[in-house]
C-alpha cells in the first residue's frame, strides 16, 4: 500500500515508529518510511504480506488511479486532491520500483489476501463500484500474468478466513507485512502505519501470516492461476 494518513493532525514521527501523517505534510512521512522499507529489502529472502486489497506495487497504474480517487471521494475536496495525488506518487513509484527490478529482484513476495476482498475487485463492490470494470479486469488480468510466471517471484495467497486463533492481530487492521526477520509494519483504519524491527515483534507478526498461509485454501500458483480465471470471467461489462 501506499502510507498512512490520518486527516486534519499535524504529522509527527514518533520515537516508537508511528506515522501519523497530516495530508499536507505526507510526503516526507512517505519518503522516510519506503526508505526504511527499502533499506530493509535489501539483500531480503522475503516480503509477506496480507491486506484488504492489492498493493500497489502489483497493480495497473490505471487502477491504482481509480482506486485511490475512490477511497478518497468523501473527504473534502483540497484534502482529497493532495490525498490522492499523493497516494498515487507513491503508490507508482512502488509499482515502477517493482517492474524495474523484474526478474533481477532478489526477494520473492507473498501477497495475503480474503477471497471476499480479491471478489470485491471483481465484482465492484465497496469503493470499487467507482472503478471502471475495464481497469479491474485489466488490474486482474495483469496480475494474472505474473503470478503465471515464476521468475516474477509473486505468489497470491487467498484464504475465505483468518485462522480464529490469529484474528486479534488483523483486528482493525487493513495491512500487515514482514520483510525476513528484519521490519514489520501494520496499517490501521485511520491509516496510522506502525512499525518495528524487534526481532520478538516481527517474529510474532511472521508466525501470524504463516498461520494465514497454513489456513489458505488457495496457496499454490495452480489454485491461484485458476481463482484469478474465475474472478475475471465475472468481471461485468458495465458499472450497475
Amino acid at each position: 500500500q501506499c502510507y498512512g494518513i490520518r486527516p486534519r493532525i499535524q504529522g509527527f514521527q514518533s520515537a516508537t515508529g508511528e506515522i501519523v501523517p497530516d495530508p499536507f505534510y505526507c510526503k516526507e512521512q512517505a519518503d522516510h518510511f519506503y526508505a526504511l522499507f527499502g533499506e530493509h529489502a535489501a539483500g531480503a529472502r522475503e516480503v509477506i504480506g496480507w491486506a484488504d486489497s492489492l498493493t500497489c506495487s502489483i497493480e495497473t497504474p490505471e487502477f491504482i488511479q481509480e482506486h485511490h480517487s475512490a477511497l478518497f471521494r468523501s473527504y473534502p475536496k483540497t484534502a482529497r486532491v493532495e490525498c490522492v495525488d499523493l497516494y498515487n506518487e507513491i503508490g507508482l513509484r512502488q509499482r515502477e520500483r517493482l517492474v524495474v527490478s523484474g526478474f533481477n529482484r532478489g526477494w520473492e513476495m507473498w501477497h495475503l489476501m480474503l477471497y471476499k476482498d480479491l471478489e470485491a475487485i471483481a465484482l465492484g463492490n465497496r469503493e470499487y463500484h467507482d472503478v471502471a470494470p475495464g481497469v479491474r479486469k485489466k488490474c486482474l488480468e495483469d496480475l494474472l500474468l505474473k503470478v503465471s510466471e515464476p521468475r516474477w517471484k509473486i505468489k497470491l495467497i487467498v484464504s475465505d478466513g483468518i485462522p480464529e486463533e490469529s484474528a486479534p492481530y488483523f483486528d482493525g487492521l487493513d495491512d500487515i507485512t514482514c520483510i525476513d526477520d528484519r521490519l514489520h509494519f501494520r496499517r490501521d483504519r485511520t491509516r496510522t502505519i506502525s512499525y518495528s524491527t524487534n526481532p520478538a515483534r516481527v517474529l510474532r507478526y511472521r508466525r501470524v501470516l504463516g498461520e494465514f498461509v497454513s489456513h489458505a485454501n488457495c496457496r499454490d500458483m495452480t489454485s491461484a492461476q485458476k481463482l484469478l480465471e474465475e474472478l475475471i470471467e465475472r468481471v461485468p461489462e458495465t458499472i450497475k
